[in-house]
């Protein structure tokens, strides 16, 4: 019932459906890229994304996307995009420590073991809507909610406004963008990547975040 014709696979070779080398690696063996990457300028409704491959922050519409360094976390399996989750803290609590994640443009949420999820949300406030399938906190205490700090490697550090993960109000209630799974890998999806321009460096197999202009 999705309005979409399939799915476009930007990860690496091994997790390829019926072994089908991945469009990006396929342009690499064919020289086709300046440089091997393909990077995310990844919006909402109210704004033009844009994936770049062979290039990054693309200036042909007269603006650049980023303007601060770019911050890189080594890819520690040539798989989905994955790297070392050091730490999730907010509001001075540190909840999750030493754990694995995947950087995940098609994954909307931030998904992560179903304790360490409530442990978390619980730490912030938020409470679990049945009806919903999301967790949610009053949205007159919205304003309240804290920044969330999420640590990859042993020197990025991705800080998230409560704007960046807020997804929206309905009536009395504010719901975040946050989901518990039975898996023990976390997926960093796209709550993440919005508020970063995020590169997916397959040259140096690392993956790079950068403050938007």
């Amino acid at each position: 019932s999705s309005k979409f014709d399939g799915l476009l696979g930007l990860a690496f070779p091994s997790i390829a459906v019926d072994a089908v080398t991945p469009i990006v690696q396929q342009l690499i063996a064919a020289s086709q890229l300046a440089v091997d990457v393909f990077a995310f300028y990844l919006q909402d409704e109210s704004g033009t994304g844009e994936l770049t491959i062979g290039s990054t922050d693309a200036t042909k519409y007269g603006f650049t996307h980023y303007t601060a360094d770019v911050l890189y976390a080594a890819v520690t399996s040539d798989t989905y995009w994955e790297v070392a989750l050091t730490s999730i803290a907010a509001a001075g609590t540190t909840y999750v420590t030493s754990a694995s994640c995947i950087v995940d443009s098609g994954t909307s949420l931030i998904v992560g073991p179903s304790a360490a999820i409530a442990s978390l949300m619980a730490g912030i406030g938020a409470v679990y809507s049945t009806t919903q399938g999301l967790y949610y906190v009053p949205t007159a205490s919205a304003g309240a909610l804290p920044s969330i700090d999420i640590t990859l490697g042993n020197s990025v550090t991705l800080t998230l406004t409560p704007s960046s993960y807020i997804l929206g109000a309905s009536g009395t209630d504010t719901f975040l963008g946050f989901e518990g799974s039975s898996m023990s890998l976390w997926i960093l999806g796209d709550v993440v990547i919005r508020p970063f321009y995020t590169i997916f460096d397959i040259a140096n197999n690392q993956v790079g975040f950068a403050e938007l202009a």
